[in-house]
């Protein structure tokens, strides 16, 4: 198989995880009334604690991409 392969960085990694629970937690800011706001907030919270006292420093992200060759 034929591949191309990319590791992030802790920069690409840092700004999927602040994306990942920044998305959410603005959205939670911008509408205290809706009835999913709290736990949406709550979920966010939670994963930024556990990303930056727990795991950030132990996991990473390898992307591949293969493809079948004619061998």
């Amino acid at each position: 198989m034929a591949f191309a392969g990319h590791l992030s960085t802790r920069e690409e990694l840092d700004d999927y995880e602040w994306s990942w629970t920044g998305s959410p937690a603005a959205w939670a800011l911008d509408h205290p009334d809706h009835p999913d706001s709290a736990a949406a907030l709550g979920a966010a919270n939670g994963h930024r604690t556990e990303w930056l006292r727990g795991y950030r420093a132990t996991w990473g992200f390898a992307t591949l991409l293969l493809r079948r060759t004619a061998d």
